[in-house]
């Protein structure tokens, strides 16, 4: 699937003034294509900004007026016609969740990684994979901070739907993110790390919705536990048989993989 499709009023980056050939390519290589993208990217946090500037080759000030410049081009996207739906999502507070800060070491090794080599050699990629019917419902993880385990989940059941499951399965994200909080050493931070989330899967699995069903709100302690005697030590039948590290700047591996 193309950013056309995921974001109808994208606007490419081709049209971004203040971008070299060289720079526009190194941000299409790794998949940033619209403008949208590069200004999310630009406001995720210090540290991917530095990144980002380290990759285009630029001080963080010229950054700053490209993502500007990127973010003047992007057309309104709330619907103007329904006053009280835009007002009820200027004053929403919708939950992240994924902790992308991890620690310098964490980050140096996984940088010498090497490449991605399936068990088959790399072929030449096709042009485009659309898994969209594989995937779960969309579901709303409201204003907690559990991205991640929606998203390790959604992973979890498109592997089982792609194997024959049906396509409403759903396993309990509630659990996931209570299990991510008892291992990832911030017990009381909003969020954690896609890398517990993977753990997770590989160590404990997860059980179904209706055994510890996902609560929206935030009550309690980050992982809402303990859980219910059923869900308690996940569901081995849903259990990943492993999960591989990537380099992240290896991004025909990724895409391969």
């Amino acid at each position: 699937m193309n950013s056309a499709e995921l974001i109808p009023t994208g606007v490419p980056l081709s049209g971004l003034s203040g971008l070299t050939t060289a720079q526009l390519k190194v941000l299409t290589d790794a998949w940033l294509l619209t403008a949208q993208e590069l200004v999310a990217l630009h406001n995720t946090n210090e540290a991917m900004r530095d990144r980002l500037a380290a990759a285009l080759g630029v001080p963080r000030p010229i950054l700053a007026q490209i993502a500007a410049a990127a973010e003047a081009l992007i057309p309104p996207t709330r619907d103007l016609h329904s006053l009280a739906m835009a007002e009820e999502a200027a004053q929403a507070e919708y939950g992240l969740g994924a902790l992308l800060d991890e620690p310098p070491e964490v980050l140096e090794a996984r940088g010498l990684l090497p490449a991605y080599e399936p068990p088959s050699g790399r072929a030449v990629l096709k042009e485009s994979t659309d898994l969209l019917d594989q995937l779960p419902p969309v579901r709303n993880q409201g204003g907690r901070g559990t991205c991640v385990a929606h998203a390790v989940l959604a992973v979890r059941e498109q592997l089982e739907v792609s194997t024959g499951a049906p396509r409403d399965l759903n396993l309990s994200e509630q659990y996931v993110y209570w299990w991510c909080k008892a291992h990832d050493g911030i017990p009381k931070t909003s969020g954690t790390y896609i890398s517990v989330g993977m753990r997770c899967l590989t160590e404990a699995g997860a059980p179904l919705e209706e055994i510890w069903p996902y609560v929206s709100i935030e009550k309690g302690d980050q992982g809402q536990g303990p859980p219910p005697a059923a869900a308690e030590n996940g569901d081995a039948g849903f259990r990943a048989s492993r999960a591989q590290e990537l380099n992240r700047a290896d991004i025909t591996g990724i895409k391969t993989c």
